[in-house]
């Protein structure tokens, strides 16, 4: 009897181990990996602290939970206790559900909102019955009908039992769970079967590369077999104890090496809860929940079975590597905490072709070579994170497939010297931490562009001809010609990039004479006709002829033209076409036409740049009254003044005069060139006397009318000369009798 009693001892002790590891197990199911998924219709995005967004990937997680008879006593306990901890740390975009087997036709949604609700509630659960199939076929519906298109979000069955499943045998229930495994899911991810057998279980052979695994805790691989399931599903890693340091009794500090989403703390046999957490920054302590199976209906009383689940982040922000610093409400004992961490690892990949980075794979074309490489990186940054601080064995994959079929694979971070194939090219991309779900990312689907070889389809009739006068087709058919694709006509759209060049490639002049256009005007020519084209809507294209003068016909030069026409598509690719341009008698007019045009502007010409032209200078005119003291008097309202026009009628009769000119007052006044000048046979003809003087005339009148030069002498026998006299700031006086007292002056400014 009391070897009967030491084995159930024994026994209960080794089970308490299953139990309380697989409690850890569903707790890190909860929050599962934080790791970005790219996906063509979606992205889960992180943040660093730039303040970019962290949004971890969504799990969708249906338990199929034993709480049949077997399961009374201290499974109930544990099992109990482990489902509390799991709700206590997920994450409220989560979505959970248990089928229990006593109410196989109910999944019941666990509400995340309240979560030390939902886990009093579940404390309180006291049912115990059989183990039904049904059960499976509940928790399985239910993940079907939660429906998504983020690509990110992962489906979960998690199949926990400790006997066979009722009216199955072991052959029934593998079928069973074959039958659903690599289901696809509404959003097209694959979804993940973890089975766990506890004791008498039936087994479940596994089937690792469509996502079902299977897990037996046998009585001395417990912690072994409990560990690999817990790193499988978590997507947390357990820190190492030689990163735990109790700084006191309230306080513990924890080292990572790597970046992280969150830190989790579960206390055992103590109700500590986490006050505040340090980084370089004070961290956010998002929840403190209450765990408690001490006592519960259908389990055995259990003392020690309490503690506390507090969940750490950095906000939106990922925690960047360092040391944490961690303060608790009680005295706590390190023996007694698990820390449990998040790595915030993500990674880039980078495609390349002959060194240079490829943005868009849609622009590869087949023959390319390109190289691919995957690069490990701070979520949201480009700071590449160390080989040597990622979990030991990270293992990496890459794929290149064409038409779902593996064409190259890698598995190291590198694929290179990949050549592209014609047809539906997808790129996958994958980094796995030893026992965790692989991080996938399909990094391009696309098709490349085809390889295309070009050419010309010409449409020309042999005597195609333009006369020389309008460029018009006189006979023959225009020139039409198509750039075809492998021997197909490519439309507007397809040549929309295409460059076409064409240019006139020689002029034979010689069957002119023949034609019987003798003239020199005829075989006159000082310039090529220009060659354009222009695309219709069908895709071909049409040759434009137009004058290097539009004004001159007759300079075109007239003969049978060879025009080049080209393409670059990386290799040239040219035709010729030719064509024949024809004199006309009419284009005589066009000569009469240009002529004319030449004396116009020869004309305009003369009259801007070469005739003198006034430059918009104001002339003044004054009037004052000789007074008996030889003073002189300003006579009011006598005053005048004219700005010159730079633009004078006489201008414009040609050969005729060379200056502009304005008359004022009475008096000519002429441009040459920057002055302004009265011709002395103007004064002649208008003045008795005249004079220039720089005295002030209201004092000195009558000296300056002194100095005065008379127009015309009486005593001389030849007639007088008069120098024309230049207008400038010094007035000019004027006299119009020997006797008159009024003197008027002009000056300009």
């Amino acid at each position: 009897m009391r070897g009967k009693e030491k084995d159930s001892q024994s026994f209960c002790a080794k089970l308490a181990v299953m139990i309380s590891v697989l409690m850890l197990i569903l707790v890190m199911i909860a929050t599962g990996s934080k790791t970005v998924y790219a996906a063509d219709n979606a992205r889960a995005t992180t943040n660093n602290d730039s303040g970019d967004t962290v949004t971890s990937p969504k799990k969708i997680i249906s338990v199929v939970y034993d709480d049949s008879g077997s399961m009374a006593g201290e499974r109930w306990t544990y099992a109990n206790y482990s489902l509390q901890t799991l709700t206590s740390l997920l994450n409220t975009q989560d979505e959970l559900y248990v089928t229990y087997m006593s109410d196989p036709s109910d999944a019941k949604k666990i509400s995340l909102t309240d979560i030390q609700d939902s886990v009093d509630k579940i404390r309180d659960k006291e049912d115990s019955h059989n183990t039904p199939e049904e059960s499976i076929d509940t928790a399985v519906g239910k993940l079907d009908s939660v429906k998504g298109t983020d690509a990110t979000t992962q489906y979960w069955l998690i199949i926990m039992t400790d006997g066979a499943i009722n009216g199955m045998s072991n052959e029934e229930l593998q079928k069973k769970i074959d039958s659903v495994k690599n289901k696809k899911m509404d959003n097209g991810s694959s979804m993940y079967i973890d089975y766990l057998g506890m004791g008498d279980a039936w087994n479940i052979k596994a089937d690792e590369a469509n996502g079902l695994y299977s897990f037996k805790a046998t009585d001395d691989k417990i912690l072994d077999v409990m560990k690999a399931l817990a790193n499988q599903i978590s997507g947390r890693i357990e820190v190492d104890s030689s990163n735990i340091t109790q700084v006191d009794k309230k306080t513990v500090k924890v080292h990572s090496e790597l970046p992280l989403y969150s830190l989790s703390v579960l206390s055992q046999e103590s109700d500590a809860k986490v006050l505040s957490a340090k980084a370089e920054n004070e961290l956010d302590v998002e929840r403190n929940i209450s765990l408690n199976a001490t006592d519960l209906k259908n389990g055995i009383k259990k003392e020690k079975m309490f503690g506390n689940a507090a969940v750490i982040s950095n906000g939106s922000k990922a925690i960047y590597q360092g040391d944490y610093t961690i303060n608790f409400s009680k005295k706590v004992d390190v023996k007694n905490l698990t820390f449990l961490y998040e790595p915030a690892i993500e990674f880039i990949v980078n495609i390349t072709k002959q060194g240079i980075k490829v943005d868009d794979p849609k622009t590869l074309k087949v023959g390319d070579k390109i190289d691919i490489e995957i690069v490990p990186v701070v979520p949201g940054t480009d700071t590449q994170i160390s080989d040597s601080v990622l979990p030991k064995n990270t293992a990496f994959g890459v794929q290149y497939a064409v038409n779902e079929s593996v064409v190259k694979k890698s598995s190291s971070r590198s694929l290179t010297d990949v050549k592209i194939k014609a047809g539906k090219n997808v790129i996958n991309t994958q980094m796995q931490i030893p026992g965790f779900v692989p991080i996938t990312k399909q990094v391009a689907m696309f098709h490349p562009i085809e390889k295309v070889d070009y050419s010309f389809k010409i449409n020309q009739s042999d005597g195609a001809s333009y006369n020389r006068s309008k460029l018009e087709l006189i006979s023959g058919k225009e020139i039409q010609f198509w750039i075809l694709g492998n021997g197909k006509k490519l439309s507007k759209k397809d040549t929309k990039d295409i460059k076409i060049d064409v240019a006139v490639a020689g002029v034979d002049k010689s069957g002119i004479k023949e034609k019987g256009f003798r003239g020199f005007i005829n075989r006159f020519g000082l310039k090529n006709a220009k060659v354009k084209i222009q695309q219709k809507e069908d895709g071909s294209y049409i040759l434009k002829l137009k004058h290097p003068i539009a004004i001159a016909p007759f300079a075109t030069h007239a003969g049978k033209y060879t025009v080049k026409v080209t393409f670059d598509n990386n290799k040239k690719t040219s035709s010729k076409v030719t064509f024949t341009v024809v004199p006309e008698i009419g284009e005589w007019f066009w000569m009469i036409v240009c002529i004319f045009v030449i004396i116009f502007i020869l004309y305009i010409l003369d009259i801007l740049f070469l005739k003198s032209k006034f430059h918009g200078e104001t002339v003044y005119y004054t009037q004052y009254r000789l007074l008996s003291d030889g003073s002189g008097k300003l006579q009011a309202g006598q005053g005048d003044a004219k700005r010159l026009p730079f633009l004078t009628p006489n201008l414009f009769i040609p050969f005729v005069t060379r200056s502009a000119s304005v008359t004022f007052q009475g008096m000519k006044l002429v441009a040459d060139e920057s002055i302004v000048k009265i011709p002395g046979k103007a004064i002649k003809q208008s003045v008795y006397a005249y004079g220039k003087s720089s005295d002030k005339p209201e004092k000195h009148l009558g000296r300056i009318v002194k100095s005065m030069k008379v127009v015309d002498s009486t005593k001389s026998k030849k007639e007088t000369i008069i120098p024309d006299v230049i207008l400038n700031q010094n007035k000019t006086y004027f006299k119009s009798g020997e006797n008159d007292r009024t003197v008027w002056a002009m000056h300009i400014e």
